[in-house]
């Protein structure tokens, strides 16, 4: 089953919000709270009962170090998954709730 999972990268934070920029002090540490704090806020607004729809945390890499962002996982193989992932991505908050 795991082989069908994809994922949609969702960002760090809100798109209107500031974030932590791969460099600053204490990056890796505050990155990784900040994302913690944006799967907590797009579980609430995007609840699901798929077990393959769920958000994560992902660290990319970049010329400066890894950076990290959140994904959404979704199985491709299953309509209703895609459409759960992709609704999400096209309904994004804009800021913190």
């Amino acid at each position: 089953m795991l082989a069908n999972l994809e994922y949609i990268e969702l960002g760090p934070s809100p798109a209107g919000e500031d974030c932590v920029q791969v460099g600053d002090d204490n990056y890796r540490e505050n990155a990784r709270k900040e994302c913690k704090r944006y799967v907590s806020l797009l579980e609430e607004m995007f609840p699901s009962e798929n077990p393959n729809n769920f958000f994560d945390i992902m660290g990319f890499p970049h010329d400066f170090g890894t950076y990290y962002e959140v994904v959404v996982y979704f199985d491709c193989t299953n309509t209703k998954s895609v459409d759960f992932a992709y609704n999400v991505e096209s309904n994004l908050p804009e800021y913190w709730a």
